[in-house]
């Protein structure tokens, strides 16, 4: 499960979100797990962009008071 990732502007797209991501699989992948859950928040396009472009589906929302907008609840197979 990743709660959140964040990268402050200075530090996106440039290949950060994809490496992090990569080990995680890795590590996952080792351990034994199927399946990766992660939250993302829905005023954040680029974001959400991101989790879809790397295969992640929405199962679910929700609301967190500490957020504006939407807890989106995405999950896929690990690689």
């Amino acid at each position: 499960w990743i709660g959140l990732l964040f990268f402050s502007e200075a530090h996106q797209r440039r290949g950060y979100g994809t490496g992090a991501l990569a080990l995680i699989d890795a590590m996952a992948h080792e351990w034994g797990y199927r399946r990766l859950q992660l939250a993302a928040i829905s005023t954040n396009p680029g974001g959400l962009a991101f989790w879809r472009r790397e295969g992640f589906e929405e199962i679910r929302r929700t609301t967190n008071q500490r957020f504006t907008g939407e807890v989106i609840v995405m999950e896929r197979t690990i690689k």
